[in-house]
């Protein structure tokens, strides 16, 4: 009960930011005015470079504090977030300022609960059930994008976007009160008491860079976050607004991408990493996210479009499965949290810089440049599956059962995890 608690605490506190997305950027695709797009990219791209900053920041307190005590501290700050936002936003002259501000906030809260998932299960399970739980996270994560896809679009269309987030403050409440009933047990924090801040911070990132195959799997990730989010957070409201002129589509592209990434999560979790290689998912994960992009650029028909949103969604979910799992096994645990902020960091640095080109491209270009950009972008993502043959490191580190990773970086790289 006690990981259960963790799991759906922590997938309710996404849920309320999936569908606080969703609301938002529908808001501002369908106000008036000529500048939609950009205002859109440059908050959404605003939002994440806020992120930025605080990643190194989450990653560095996740390790040398009690987790519990983090993520209370930012689901807090969630809810005072949400109701600024409601106040401003719906009882007060609206204001873009005041919306990236509270995007900000909910959008770097959110990332400390994304990256905290990878770096709590194993405090809260045993070994042999990393990957189970590491899957039913990914799948909870389906869930509730399948949930926020509804809330955030059906609210909208059934009882408008006020009241819609009322529901999402709630759901912050509710996420808040479990995460008092959890019990992280077993953890060893980092005393790095006589480093700075910036010494602190930079471990993860001298890690990550020491160890081949994470700097090359976050490099593809890198790749696929600067076209797969503004994609899902730019392009396709634009897209939507501008084809569909309704909320619902855009719901319905949301609840396909995130059934495909439960559907991924559900036939991972069962798979025995001791038996199957995890290079096989990663291969075809990558790949498929790029097919599906491509596929949604070609195909004329409303429910085609749906079954590629489904591909790319399985895809993405079959990678983070198998490279995911590999750090929860081979990192120390007193380090994996800042690692995966460094991770994370990377990977996030790349959203904004997508979101604000392709927000001005299509301000500048118009709306019949969407398809020839997304069927670029989808190339470029299934290409980018090649480097995992072409990196030595990372092919071996995917070839690896469960066992032969236990704690590996730490006897293969000793010098990532000095000071």
């Amino acid at each position: 009960m006690n990981i259960l608690n963790f799991l759906i605490s922590s997938a309710l506190s996404l849920l309320a930011f999936r569908s606080f997305s969703i609301i938002s950027v529908w808001s501002i695709a369908t106000m008036e005015g000529e500048n939609n797009s950009i205002i859109l990219g440059s908050i959404i791209a605003l939002m994440w470079l806020i992120n930025l900053v605080t990643l190194p920041l989450s990653g560095d307190l996740l390790d040398r504090n009690r987790k519990k005590k983090i993520l209370i501290i930012s689901s807090i700050l969630s809810v005072i977030a949400i109701n600024a936002y409601y106040f401003f936003f719906y009882h007060s002259e609206v204001s873009y300022v005041y919306l990236a501000i509270a995007a900000s906030i909910l959008a770097t809260a959110n990332s400390i609960v994304t990256s905290s998932i990878n770096s709590t299960i194993p405090f809260l399970t045993d070994k042999e059930n990393y990957t189970k739980y590491i899957g039913i996270a990914t799948s909870l994560n389906s869930i509730q994008s399948i949930a926020g896809a509804i809330l955030g679009g059906g609210g909208v269309a059934l009882f408008g976007s006020q009241m819609s987030i009322l529901v999402v403050s709630i759901f912050y409440a509710i996420s808040l009160i479990l995460l008092f009933f959890v019990k992280i047990r077993g953890e060893e924090l980092a005393t790095t008491n006589r480093q700075s801040f910036l010494q602190r911070s930079s471990v993860g990132f001298r890690i990550l860079f020491k160890i081949n195959n994470e700097k090359i799997t976050c490099y593809i990730a890198m790749i696929t976050n600067f076209i797969l989010t503004p994609m899902m957070v730019v392009i396709l409201p634009l897209y939507v607004a501008s084809h569909y002129h309704d909320i619902k589509p855009l719901a319905y592209f949301e609840i396909s991408f995130a059934m495909g990434m439960g559907l991924g999560g559900l036939i991972l979790s069962k798979v025995d990493f001791n038996t199957h290689t995890r290079l096989k998912p990663a291969v075809f994960g990558n790949m498929l996210i790029g097919v599906g992009i491509i596929f949604f650029s070609i195909l004329d028909s409303f429910y085609l479009k749906l079954l590629s949103m489904l591909f790319s969604g399985f895809g993405l979910s079959l990678i983070n499965i198998a490279t995911n799992s590999v750090r929860s096994f081979a990192v120390p645990n007193h380090f994996r949290a800042r690692l995966e902020s460094a991770i994370f960091f990377l990977c996030v640095i790349t959203i904004p810089i997508g979101s604000q080109s392709f927000g001005y491209l299509i301000q500048n270009y118009g709306q019949e440049i969407m398809n020839p950009l997304l069927f670029m972008m989808g190339a470029i993502v299934s290409f980018s599956s090649l480097t995992f043959f072409l990196s030595k490191h990372t092919r071996i580190m995917l070839l690896k059962s469960n066992e032969e990773l236990d704690q590996i970086y730490i006897k293969s790289y000793p010098s990532a995890f000095k000071g």
